[in-house]
Formats: structure tokens, sequence, C-alpha cells
């Protein structure tokens, strides 16, 4: 059955009943819960809770209300035809046991993803269940256009018996003749997990037909080529002081495949984004200031939209000071998104790191794919937001398979990827000044951790990358 909040709290979510409540839910958030209740941790003298359907957290059922009585359901069949969505199931569902984990050191204590990530995952399968409606209708049909894709036949592990509603065909039925790539389901062998957590392929590629196309991104790092078989779409590059064309550190291959993948391993957030790529030192940690100089004042003369400078430097001279930000002028007049990793750190203080300290500059963290910042992402007074960075599926510079470098320069170049899809968006709406509003709705709609009011922290700057919120904005202004 559903139930519906009454009221914003801090005290509605908790894996164990028994545990104290450390979650958090909004007011009007409707919820997929087991009809039986269940007798946990005693709140404000109510000691009912309810379990969603997946079987991972609880509820407290204090100021709910039932929406919707569970219906008799209906079986589906098994879907082997015509391409479709497939349920995003719960990134968390293995939550339960990770404190087997040998990889968690002992007696640690993980925190809970808060809400808003939570509430995204169930959007996203609430998306995917209303295409693979689809699926059931059109089943019967024939498939008009000629293209086949491998389907999996069985759930996920893990995963319940799914209960789908008929609906009509008129309804959901149509036909075309010759889909885009992007009106098809992807295969999710090739998407990271970053892609699949907020449905990127879903509900921006799939459903807006947002993929970044006619968005120019230029890439500073240790470089990428064409060869590259999920890199086709690179249009130019740069070599500083007549480099190597090839990328023996790996990182730059890394970086543009998350970015903007086309798919032939692995998709990147924006596919159809067109790359620059600036080779501006063979190693990460051996780049000087003067190529990144030099790489910023090509990029801003390719008139590109947004430029990611996938280097940290802890300190730079006067003069290089002086010059980037006279070039970073040049790139605001433009109307260029410009963004560079917060650094690469474990030390507990915060830092500073150029050229994410600059001002004009977007500054990039990583966190994990529980919401937690990446160990190797450095605190600082300069964050501005984290993004998916640690255990991404790229493909490297000798086209295998891999999960990222430990790198907040791959978190910037995702988020890279994300501006795209908003820069794109921007365009059809006719909007002026879209490397503002890009900040702002990144800023506005960032996911907020619990230690997170208002203003910024040093671990998750102004909170998460939230796709789900920054369309939900986008729409509002069309």
């Amino acid at each position: 059955m559903k139930i519906r909040f009454l009221q914003d709290t801090h005290i509605r979510l908790s894996p164990d009943t028994n545990m104290e409540p450390i979650g958090y839910i909004f007011e009007g958030t409707e919820v997929e819960v087991e009809s039986q209740e269940v007798v946990g941790k005693n709140v404000r003298g109510n000691n009912r809770w309810y379990r969603d359907a997946y079987k991972q957290w609880y509820y407290w059922s204090g100021e709910t209300e039932v929406i919707a009585k569970p219906e008799e359901p209906v079986v589906a069949p098994v879907l082997t035809g015509p391409p479709g969505g497939y349920p995003v199931y719960p990134v968390f569902d293995s939550m339960t046991s990770m404190t087997n984990s040998e990889n968690i050191p002992k007696d640690e204590t993980r925190i809970v993803p808060p809400f808003e990530t939570l509430q995204m995952i169930e959007e996203g399968f609430q998306n995917a269940l209303i295409e693979l409606q689809n699926v059931v209708v059109s089943s019967s049909k024939k498939d008009k256009t000629g293209l086949d894709e491998e389907l999996p036949t069985a759930a996920p592990s893990g995963s319940s018996d799914l209960e789908i509603e008929e609906v009509k065909s008129e309804q959901h039925f149509v036909s075309v003749s010759k889909p885009s790539p992007w009106e098809l389901p992807v295969g999710r062998q090739k998407l990271n997990w970053g892609i699949r957590k907020y449905s990127l392929d879903q509900d921006w590629w799939g459903l807006s037909k947002i993929t970044g196309k006619g968005v120019r991104v230029a890439l500073l790092s240790t470089g990428a080529t064409k060869e590259h078989p999920d890199l086709p779409n690179i249009s130019n590059s740069f070599l500083y002081e007549d480099a190597s064309q090839l990328d023996t550190h790996g990182l730059g291959s890394q970086s543009a495949v998350i970015c903007a993948g086309t798919g032939q391993n692995i998709y990147g957030v924006a596919p159809e984004a067109e790359l620059l790529i600036g080779k501006i030192g063979e190693q990460d940690y051996a780049i000087h200031p003067a190529a990144l100089i030099a790489g910023m004042d090509w990029a801003i003369e390719e008139n590109v939209d947004i430029i990611a400078m996938l280097v940290d430097f802890p300190s730079l001279k006067a003069a290089e000071i002086n010059m980037l930000e006279a070039l970073i002028k040049r790139a605001k007049e433009k109307d260029i998104f410009m963004l560079a990793p917060v650094g690469n750190s474990n030390n507990k203080k915060p830092e500073s790191r150029y050229p994410a300290r600059l001002e004009g500059v977007f500054s990039v963290g990583g966190h994990s794919e529980l919401g937690e910042r990446c160990s190797f992402s450095a605190k600082s007074y300069d964050l501005d937001l984290l993004s998916p960075g640690e255990g991404l599926l790229t493909s490297g510079a000798d086209n295998n398979v891999i999960k990222n470098t430990k790198s907040v320069a791959i978190a910037t170049a995702f988020t890279a990827g994300f501006a795209a899809l908003v820069h794109q968006k921007l365009q059809q709406l006719g909007h002026t000044k879209k490397a503002a509003t890009i900040e702002k709705i990144l800023v506005d709609t960032a996911a907020k951790r619990q230690n997170i009011n208002v203003a910024k922290n040093i671990e998750y700057g102004y909170g998460l990358l939230n796709p789900i919120a920054v369309l939900q904005k986008l729409e509002s202004l069309a």
C-alpha cells in the first residue's frame, strides 16, 4: 500500500526499528510500504512502524496517512520481446549486510544516505515501472523498428516479483519508423552507477531527449584520442609543447569517457556532447601551471561552452594566478562554465587548491555510491558540490573497461558532462547567461547532508549533485 507523510521531520527513516531514527523525510512524500505494521522504537507514544516494499527501510507511522490500499496483483509475463524500461532497483540493497564486509574497518559506523537520495531512487523506480508497463502492453505487437537488443529475462538477484497493472495500449504504444538510440533502452552493463542511480538514461536521454548534443566541452588533462572507440565525438585537440598524442597516464581518457563516452564500451553522462581534448601533461601530478594557462587560452579561443580543468595545484606564483584570473574573466565574458577538482588529499584540515579556489571556477569533490565523501576528496572551504567519483565504470587509454582511477578529476568530468545536459536544455529554452544559471541550479538543487543547512560545508560543499531536482527545476523554467 502507499502512505503519505503529513509534515517535514527528522525522525521518519531508520534501517532498524530498534535504532534511534536517523533519517529525514519531507511533507507530502509518498512511499510504498507493506500493509502489515511492525513494533519498534517508541516515538512520542507510538511504536508502530511501516516497512517499505523493498524490505530495507522502516518508517514511523506517526503523522502519516494511508492513501492507497494494496490491490490484488496481476502477474506479469516473462518479457523477452521489444525493448522497454527496466526497474531501477534500490542501490542500497546490500546495506544490511555491509557491516560484515571485509572492506569496512571493524566497528566503523556507516552514514545512512539522506532521504533525498532515496527519493531519487524511488522516483527512478516508478519511472522505470511505467516503461515496463509499456513493454507489457506492446510485447504482442511486432517491432516495427527492426532493431533488436538482447534483454535480460530474469530480475536482478535479490529482487521480488513485480506486480504490474494492465494499461490500455492506445494510451501508451507509440509506433515509430526509426527511433534514435536514446529512444531505445541502453544496455545497463554499459552504464556506471552514477548514470543508473540518477536515471540519466531514462529521465534525461530517453524522456527529455537531452544528451548534450550541440554542447562543446573542453577537458584539460593527460589527453585522449579520437581513435578510442568510446570517443568518436572528439572534434579537436591541443598538445602542449608538442606532446605525444597518446594518453600514457590514463586519467584523460577515463575522464573523457565518464563525461561523454558514446557506448561502444561505456556510456558517459552526455554521450552526444562534442569533446575538445587539451593534453597539458603526461602525468596528472606533473602538469605545469604554464600548461594549464596555455590550455585555457586554447579552449577559450575555441569558443567552447564548458571548460573542465582537471588539475589541482597546492600553490601558484602571483604571476600565474594573475594570468589565470585574466583567462577566467575572458571565459566568463564568453559565457563559459568553468569547473575544477577541489583536490586529491586525505588531510584532515581543509585546503585550498588552484584553480578551484579562484572566483568564477566551480569546485567539485567526489562521493561514493553510498553518498559519502570519497576518502581522497579534499576538505575545503572552497568546495561547491560532490559528484559521483568512485567506483565508476569507464574505459582507459587501452580501451579496457575498468573502474575509475581514484581522483576527484573523475567527479569533475562527471559534473562537466552533466553541465552539458543542463546547457543543452537551457539552449532549448533560449536562456541567456547559461554559465551563471548552471552554477545557480547546481547549488540550489544540491541534496543536503544532515549536517548542512544553507551555508557550505568543508566536506560536502552545498551538497550532492541532484539530477532529478535539476530536471524539475529546468522544467519549471520552460
